[in-house]
Order: structure tokens, then C-alpha cells, then sequence
């Protein structure tokens, strides 16, 4: 029986052999499946080809350019392990990852949150997954703050185990657009688990890397994010969770970046969407802390 199903969008980055290698090579019950995103200079094929890599591995190779949102939904499809992990190919997973998700194997979770660790390429610690294990910590089983700021605030979709039949029976996927593709999908499946976990080891290894999408700052990449943003508000606003939707003061801020009148037209579509400017419990929160130094 297939235990875990790996799924992996490439496109042309040679790290991938190493996030593949730091995935046990013995386990039979683990399938990786790689869907290349129609690369042309450094194909999936041809970087694990010449390697001495025995396992299960299944490479989709796309004639067309689809984005990662559309190759991991194509790989969803393809998967047939009990437990799903999603993993980028410029990242790579703990030594012990898989010992620990092994611990967890029997549970009757939906979905199980790890913390991850963040660095850039040089292997210097970066501060990108702070927020996520600052989420895993605050956690508190019978918290329902803390649950719900997990369940909304954690919104991507690595160091996290996925119940397979629990994301394929309520029909989560991602996105079919260019950016923030993983943010609707990390935040609805977080509100449809009905059973979570939290395990404060880390299993992940996240690389910030410049000039990749997550990096990239340009009208169209803002705008996607924005509408994105707005999607994932009216979701935690349907689910009666108004309190948990995402400030927006940040990215009219941002947006000056790339002109004035680019951020008068930001501020005006926050403004429509009715998404809040503030975040106005940590206002709170920083008003006593200045209160009292």
C-alpha cells in the first residue's frame, strides 16, 4: 500500500535532484510524482535519468505550460497514497521527515500542520516561514482563536500532511493562475478539516530564492495576489470567521512601489471588496505593549 504521495510541479531546477534524494530511497510505500511544467532546457526526465535513484517515481511531462496550480491537480489526480505531502522542487524535506509522518500514519486527521524552517540559497536562515511556526506554536487544542488563526493564516501547502480521500471528497484544488495558486487551497482545506493536529518538529525546509514568482513584483503578479486575497476573505466571511480575514493595509502599502495611481487604484478595490485595512487585534496588541514600556 502506497503510505504517502509526493507531489511535486517542475520547471527547469536542478535542486530538484536534490529535494528527491533527501526523500527515503528504500520506502516503497512512498510514490513521488513529478509533473514537469513543459521544461525545455533541464526536463525531469533528463535530471533524475542519470542518477542511481530506485524508487516510485512517476514523471507527467506537459506538452504546454500550465502553472504549478494546474500541475499539482493533475498530480492529485494521479495519486494513490493514503497520506498526501506537497513539496516545491527548489525546497527539500528533513532528514527525519518521514519518521516523524510515520509516527502519524494510523491517525483520524484530516489535516496535520508541521513547522517548517526557512532559508535562501546560500543556506543562510531566512525569516519566510516565521509566521507558520509562530501559528504552530500559539496553537491550543481547545482554542478556537488559535485553531481558527492556524486554519486561516497558514497558507501554503507544504510541511503539512493532507488525509488523501479528505481533500478528494470535498473536491479541494488549486488554482489555475499564475500566482498565490496554493492560498485558496491551503486556507478551505484548513476550514474543512473537522479533525487537525499539530506537531512542532520541523519537517520542511523552505528556500527563499530571488526572482522567483514569490519574489516577483510586477502590476500583474500584484493583482493576481490582490484578487486572491479578496477569494480567500469572502471564503473565511461565508465560513462566519470575519474576525480571521486578511488585513490589506500591507499591500496598498506595497503597491506604492509601482506608482500612485497604481495604489489609488489598490486602495479603491480594497476599499469595493470591503476587505479590512487593519488588523485591528494586533493594533490593539501594540497599543498595550507601548502602554506599558
Amino acid at each position: 500500500m502506497i503510505k504517502y504521495s509526493v507531489i511535486i510541479p517542475y520547471y527547469e531546477d536542478n535542486r530538484l535532484l536534490r529535494l528527491v534524494n533527501t526523500i527515503p530511497r528504500d520506502r516503497y510505500d512512498i510514490e513521488i510524482i513529478i509533473v514537469d511544467d513543459c521544461s525545455r532546457l533541464v526536463t525531469a526526465n533528463g535530471l533524475l535519468s542519470n542518477t542511481n535513484i530506485e524508487r516510485n517515481i512517476k514523471i507527467i511531462t506537459l506538452p504546454n505550460n500550465v502553472g504549478a496550480g494546474e500541475a499539482r491537480n493533475l498530480g492529485l489526480k494521479k495519486a494513490t497514497g493514503k497520506w498526501l505531502l506537497f513539496a516545491d522542487a527548489d525546497d527539500r524535506f528533513a532528514i527525519d521527515a518521514f519518521q516523524i509522518f510515520d509516527t502519524y500514519i494510523e491517525s483520524h486527521c484530516d489535516l496535520i500542520y508541521f513547522k517548517p524552517f526557512a532559508e535562501t540559497s546560500d543556506g543562510i536562515p531566512s525569516d519566510r516561514a516565521i509566521a507558520y511556526i509562530e501559528l504552530c506554536k500559539k496553537y491550543r487544542v481547545n482554542d478556537e482563536r488559535t485553531v481558527d488563526e492556524l486554519k486561516t493564516k497558514f497558507v501554503v501547502p507544504w510541511s503539512k500532511l493532507y488525509k488523501s480521500s479528505f481533500i478528494k471528497d470535498n473536491n479541494i484544488t488549486f488554482d489555475n493562475v499564475r500566482f498565490s495558486n496554493d492560498v485558496v487551497f491551503s486556507v478551505l482545506a484548513g476550514l474543512k478539516a473537522e479533525r487537525i493536529a499539530v506537531v512542532n518538529e520541523i519537517v520542511y525546509i523552505v528556500t527563499e530564492s530571488e526572482g522567483s514568482l514569490t519574489s516577483t513584483l510586477s502590476k500583474e503578479s500584484y493583482l493576481c495576489r490582490l484578487d486572491t486575497l479578496f477569494r480567500v476573505n469572502e471564503l473565511i466571511r461565508n465560513n462566519k470567521k470575519h474576525s480571521y480575514q486578511h488585513h490589506t493595509i500591507g499591500y496598498c502599502v506595497r503597491s506604492l512601489k509601482l506608482g500612485f495611481l497604481f495604489f489609488l487604484y489598490v486602495v479603491y478595490r480594497c476599499i469595493k471588496d470591503q476587505s479590512p485595512l487593519l488588523d485591528f487585534r494586533n493594533v490593539k496588541k501594540r497599543l498595550r505593549f507601548n502602554r506599558s514600556t
